[in-house]
Parts: C-alpha cells; sequence; structure tokens
C-alpha cells in the first residue's frame, strides 16, 4: 500500500508539473523569440533610416561600411536594395539568388512597402533564422528596402537552458515530494501494517495481541480499536465455547460411567428376551462416552495451538503399523506399505499419529476378510527446492465398499455417520483428522481407491529446506480465513 500512495503522490505531482512545465516552457520560448524578433526588427528598421537618405541621393558609398557594421552587430547577414531589388551593399557579399524563396517574399513585402518579420529556413544550410525586411521610405515613397538575416542559435539555446532548468526543477520538486510521501505513505500504512498482523494472528488463533491504537491517522486509529474490541469480543467466545466442551465432556464421565454400571448390574434380574434391549443400551452408552472423549479431545485440541516441528514420517508410520498389525490379523486383513521414505515432514507433535489410527480405524471398520490396507508413499519434489505443501503424499487405501462424491463431500461434518454404519460410532474421529491435518498446515482429500474401496490422501509438507516454516505459515494463513471444511475436504466421521 505504500507503493501504491506513493505512486499516487507522484502521478499527480507529475501531472501538474507536466502541466505548468509545459505551459511555462512554451510561453516562455515564445516570448523569447518575440523579443528577439521586435529586437531585430528595430535594428532593421534604423538602418533603413540611415540608408534612406543615402539611396535618395543616390550616395551609395557609407553603404558597405553599414552594412558590414550591422552584419557584424547582429551576427548575420545584410542588404541592402534599391526599388529595382538590385543590391547595394551586403555583408557578407551576397545577392537576392542566394536568399531562401521565404527571404526573396519578405524583401518584395518590403519594397512593396510593407514590413516582414519571420522565423525561416535559411537557404544556406537549412538553418533557422530571423528574417527581417523593412522598407527604406522618404515621405511615403519606398526608395528600397534592408534585409536582415540573423540566426536563431543564442535563443534557442537561451530556451533550451530554460527547458532543461524546468526539468533538473520539475525532478528537485519530484524528489522531494517523494520523499515527503514516503514519510507520510509510511505514517499512514504503518497502522494499517499493524493491524494487518494482528489480524494475522488473530487467525493463526492467537487473540491476545491488540493492535496498535496510537499511530497513524484518526480514523485508522478508531478502526484498531475496533478490531480490537472485535477479537476481545471473540476470544471471550472462543473460551467460552472451549470451556462448555471441556467441562461438558468431564462432567459427563462419571454419570455414564455410573451408567454403564448400572446396567451392566441388572443382567442377572432381567428375563432372556431383555438382555438383547441391554446390550443395545450397553452399546448406546459405549457410543456416548466415546462421543464424550471425542468432544475432549476436539476440545484439548483447540486449545493446544501448537507449532509443527520436523518429523520423520516413516518412524511414525512403522510404530503405528507394528500396533495396528494384530487387530488387522484378528479380522484377517493385511497391511501393507508401498512407496519410497520420503524423509522429515512437518507436522504438530503427536498429530501425525492419532490421523493414522483414525484412518486406519476406519478402513479396518469397513475392510473385508482377506483384503489389503495399503499405505503409500510418495515425494513429488527434489530435495533442495522451495517445499510446498503436497511435495509429500501419505494415501491409506482400503478395499472396502467406498463412499460416493455426495457422503465424501459431508464426511468431514462433524457428528456426520454414513448411512448404514456400524453402531458404536461417534461421527468425531475423523472431523477430529481434519483439525489435525489443519493444525500441522496440511491438507486431506478423499479419493477413490484403484479397483474399488476408499484413498485418503494427505499432502504433507516436506521440513530440511529453507523455505518450508514461511511457506507454512502462508499457507496457514491464507487458508486461515477459511473454516476447515472449506479448506480441508471432509472424511468420513462414522465409519
Amino acid at each position: 500500500m505504500t507503493r501504491r500512495l506513493l505512486l499516487s503522490y507522484l502521478s499527480l505531482t507529475m501531472v501538474i508539473l507536466l502541466g505548468f512545465g509545459t505551459a511555462l516552457g512554451v510561453t516562455y520560448a515564445s516570448d523569447q523569440r518575440q523579443r528577439a524578433q521586435r529586437l531585430f526588427e528595430r535594428e532593421a528598421a534604423v538602418l533603413a533610416d540611415l540608408v534612406e537618405q543615402d539611396i535618395r541621393l543616390k550616395d551609395y558609398d557609407d553603404l558597405p561600411r553599414l552594412a558590414a557594421e550591422y552584419a557584424r552587430l547582429s551576427d548575420g547577414r545584410v542588404l541592402i536594395l534599391d526599388r529595382q531589388a538590385k543590391v547595394l551593399a551586403s555583408s557578407p557579399a551576397s545577392t537576392t539568388a542566394q536568399l531562401s524563396d521565404g527571404e526573396q517574399r519578405d524583401l518584395m513585402t518590403a519594397l512593396a512597402g510593407g514590413r516582414a518579420t519571420n522565423m525561416r529556413d535559411s537557404a544556406a544550410g537549412g538553418a533557422e533564422v530571423f528574417s527581417v525586411a523593412v522598407p527604406a521610405a522618404s515621405g511615403g515613397t519606398t526608395l528600397g528596402a534592408v534585409h536582415l538575416a540573423a540566426p536563431s542559435d543564442d535563443v534557442t539555446e537561451t530556451i533550451h537552458r530554460m527547458l532543461v532548468a524546468l526539468i533538473i526543477g520539475a525532478l528537485l520538486i519530484l524528489g522531494c515530494v517523494a520523499g515527503i510521501g514516503i514519510a507520510l505513505a509510511r505514517w499512514t500504512t504503518r497502522p494499517i501494517r499493524a493491524l494487518e498482523n494482528a489480524t494475522d494472528r488473530l487467525a493463526r488463533g492467537v487473540l491476545d495481541t491488540p493492535a496498535a491504537t496510537n499511530i497513524g491517522p484518526p480514523e485508522l486509529r478508531k478502526l484498531a480499536a475496533t478490531f480490537n474490541h472485535t477479537a476481545k469480543r471473540l476470544q471471550l467466545l472462543v473460551e467460552q465455547q472451549r470451556g462448555f466442551a471441556a467441562d461438558a465432556s468431564h462432567q459427563l464421565r462419571t454419570p455414564l460411567t455410573a451408567l454403564r454400571l448400572r446396567l451392566e448390574n441388572l443382567e442377572p434380574d432381567l428375563a432372556p428376551g431383555g438382555l438383547a434391549n441391554l446390550d443395545a443400551a450397553i452399546t448406546e452408552i459405549d457410543r456416548l462416552a466415546d462421543m464424550v472423549e471425542q468432544l475432549l479431545s476436539l476440545a484439548r485440541l483447540e486449545e493446544a495451538g501448537a507449532t509443527p516441528a520436523a518429523i520423520d514420517l516413516d518412524e511414525v508410520l512403522a510404530g503405528r503399523i507394528a500396533n495396528w498389525t494384530t487387530p488387522a490379523g484378528e479380522q484377517g486383513v493385511h497391511i501393507a506399505v508401498a512407496g519410497v521414505p520420503p524423509g522429515e515432514i512437518l507436522a504438530v507433535p503427536g498429530t501425525l499419529e492419532q490421523i493414522i489410527d483414525n484412518l486406519m480405524s476406519n478402513a479396518l471398520k469397513v475392510s473385508p476378510a482377506g483384503s489389503t490396507i495399503t499405505i503409500d508413499r510418495q515425494r513429488l519434489s527434489r530435495p533442495g527446492t522451495a517445499a510446498v505443501v503436497g511435495d509429500v503424499l501419505l494415501h491409506v487405501r482400503d478395499q472396502g465398499p467406498g463412499m460416493s462424491a455426495e457422503q465424501r463431500r459431508l464426511a468431514f461434518n462433524r457428528f456426520w455417520r454414513e448411512p448404514g454404519a456400524p453402531k458404536g460410532g461417534s461421527g468425531l474421529g475423523l472431523a477430529i483428522v481434519a483439525r489435525l491435518v489443519q493444525a500441522s498446515g496440511s491438507h486431506i482429500t478423499l479419493q477413490d481407491a484403484p479397483g474399488g474401496g476408499l484413498d485418503a490422501v494427505i499432502a504433507l509438507l516436506p521440513a530440511g529446506t529453507e523455505p518450508a516454516m514461511s511457506r507454512l505459515s502462508q499457507y496457514r494463513a491464507r487458508h486461515s480465513r477459511h473454516g476447515p471444511r472449506e479448506r480441508t475436504p471432509a472424511v468420513s466421521a462414522g465409519r
């Protein structure tokens, strides 16, 4: 914004300087030429008065001296003619045939009793000259004419010096305006930058750093104060929401545990026909308890605000695969690892394990006996190049029934469960995955797996390159303005 303000100041100044400078230059040049023409016209008139008597008396002896003197004074050419256009004297020696067509017309005008003063191109070299022709008359009778042709070099040089001075002055003014404009633009934009930084921190969840309200114009100070009030209000609402979720989750744990124990204690007293209802009630209690735990996890996750760090993806995968090998084997499901080791990636410590556990749990629930869950790793960028989100891809593919496009679109909504999903799911597991992926500056999508099933693809940011953290900050700041459902395509939370 500083550059745009400075550009507007300089553009306005340039328009003003161009308008006034052009008008001043044109006026000055015209005035200089008119003054020179009037000067040469007076000199030619004085010379005509001096030679009129000599022409009338046909005493031509003094004419060459007068012509030479005026030619020297004007640094030009002087011709003295009688009424028949015969050259009586000239300096330097020349004839009317050596004059340009325009100069000859000026002479004819003077011999006819008129005066002619013009800027013309000389016949000698085409240089611009002042052409002045006046009649040498006595008592209303034209006896001859005087023609004075003086170069305009001095006048042109004077005009050029003036134009150079105008240009230098304009540049100095532009320089002063640029200096003042930079200071003014920085003073104006400083609170905007501070407000932008505060907004960026707010978008990243840092709500305790207010924008400065003591710098900049009054309007921006008022805007900063309004922003701070909004941020405080938002902070209060977020804290209340977090507190409610955490408190509600904690308070619900004990009664749910007690309720489950009481239901289990009722089993010996129930008739055989009521055991099915008791099992269904205990299943729902377990589902509700799991939902409470998931809500508590969400509340802790919202409150954490951890910073991503370099994590060895293969080390994490090895640990989680070892943890899931036994449950998968009990269901007759095989776990396979494909791809090449991608090295370290950026993630919030502890989140990658939760993400893999949730995806593996969902995949295992829908995988039939004899099928395979494939974990595939891909490194798209070359080491040493600028890192961007998506340079490392982690695929978790199952061979289950898969999901429709509409189901994949809704899958990350909290409490959404896939139609026909088995009992016991909370609808929050993969909503937490979405939040964990987002916290690490990553991205997750759902695709159809080759040959059937679902492919959960996590786009990760590789570590170990200098711009990785700055890229992560830019990515999170850019996407923090949108909700997680827009930013992170959903995976089924209820599978």
